[in-house]
């Protein structure tokens, strides 16, 4: 199956193949082979000039599954401290993960700053909504009037 993209910037995506997302960052032009393997840890394999980044994103996506359920808990069940311990474990587990190699040190460097960007906004993200789910009261308990009007459809 050949899927044609009308790109005119870089972007992030997600495929759905089976059961299983496959997170890609694609540009206009590019042409990336997919593989479903059907294996749990990994179920893609790439190939072509995207390879490199689309298979860092795979591990990236496989490190965080790993992490967001843990025992039993996701990672927004858990206690601060251990929220916070978790946290820590995903951002080393990213840090140690080798950046991909592209074809030009000034494409390379771009990639990787946007990959790096991407993976501190996921955990920004998760902090938000931890804290917003355990430490903030909805609706805060000190306004007394609220500028925004519910919509009853």
């Amino acid at each position: 199956m050949v899927i044609k993209l009308p790109l005119t910037k870089r972007q992030f995506i997600d495929v759905k193949i089976g059961d299983k997302l496959c997170p890609l960052l694609v540009s206009p032009g590019d042409s990336l082979q997919i593989s479903y393997t059907k294996q749990n840890l990994i179920p893609f394999q790439f190939s072509g000039p995207g390879a490199p980044v689309a298979t860092y994103l795979t591990q990236i996506a496989t490190i965080w599954r790993s992490y967001e359920t843990k025992n039993g808990k996701h990672i927004l069940q858990l206690e601060p401290q251990a929220f916070v311990n978790r946290l820590d474990s995903v951002q080393k587990a990213y840090t140690r993960l080798t950046k991909p190699t592209l074809t030009t040190r000034e494409e390379s460097a771009q990639i990787s700053h946007l990959l790096a960007q991407k993976n501190a906004m996921q955990l920004l993200a998760y902090k938000l909504n931890y804290s917003m789910a355990h430490f903030y009261p909805y609706p805060p308990q000190h306004a007394t009037t609220s500028r925004i009007k519910p919509c009853h459809g």
